[in-house]
């Protein structure tokens, strides 16, 4: 296998523009994933040193759906609705996030585990901008996660 010269970008890098959201295996369109932040915890050990808790701690995305899509509105407002008291089953879903090359070809893929939507916030609306596309943007809660 030959790696790029240091300091060079290699062919076909991954595109933030070429994505797949995938709920329960079926897509859903958005127009933005926000950045994951995962850690894994440190513990002291009684020498003073630290060592791997060994668990990742949960974390959280944003999302941010058009308003004009119907279809995937209804869908995230449900699954938000799902979160509320009786919490029900369908709550925790599991997501996948494809991320593509800019040829198209996928080359990560992020298998997120017992998501569940904590937070929704509707856009803000103004008699001043007419041409501005509205989004709902929906606050996740991962408990889990692998990329490869």
């Amino acid at each position: 296998m030959s790696y790029p010269l240091k300091g060079t970008v290699g062919k076909d890098p991954i595109a933030a523009n070429k994505y797949t959201f995938l709920v329960d295996g079926s897509p859903l369109i958005v127009t933005a994933v926000s950045s994951m932040e995962e850690e894994i915890p440190s513990v002291t050990l009684p020498d003073g040193t630290t060592a791997s808790s060994g668990r990742t701690e949960p974390t959280e995305f944003t999302v941010d759906v058009p308003n004009h899509h119907n279809q995937e509105i209804v869908y995230f407002n449900a699954w938000w609705a799902a979160a509320k008291e009786p919490v029900l089953p369908t709550a925790y879903r599991p997501v996948v996030i494809e991320k593509r090359s800019s040829q198209g070809t996928i080359v990560r893929v992020s298998n997120l585990f017992g998501v569940w939507v904590n937070k929704r916030e509707e856009a803000e609306v103004s008699m001043e901008d007419g041409e501005t596309m509205t989004v709902t943007r929906y606050t996740c809660k991962v408990d889990d996660a692998t990329h490869s």
